[in-house]
């Protein structure tokens, strides 16, 4: 069976990635955190601008991540009118008894 893609929702691509882009960080940072009030050589916990800092991360990666994904989903739209977009093959899997 094959399938053309030759259309992706500019707006749902670009949330998807977002939410995608913003998650990441929003995992991470905690742990950053917590490794940086570990580390012996600064002496004291970490400042209130590092903690702003992460705080932001995933806000600015989820509305870059929503920039990427509205732009890319555009481009892709356009290409895809010329060459016909991609073409996926798909088969059933094998049942097994």
């Amino acid at each position: 069976m094959k399938y053309s893609i030759s259309h992706i929702a500019p707006l749902r691509a670009a949330f998807i990635i977002a939410v995608l882009y913003g998650a990441i960080p929003a995992l991470f940072s905690p742990i950053a955190l917590m490794v940086m009030d570990f580390i012996p050589h600064l002496g004291t916990s970490p400042s209130q601008s590092f903690v702003a800092i992460f705080l932001l991360t995933p806000a600015i990666h989820a509305g870059l991540g929503f920039a990427y994904g509205l732009i890319g989903a555009v481009v892709f739209n356009i290409i895809a009118k010329w060459t016909g977009g991609f073409i996926l093959e798909i088969q059933d899997a094998p049942q097994k008894n």
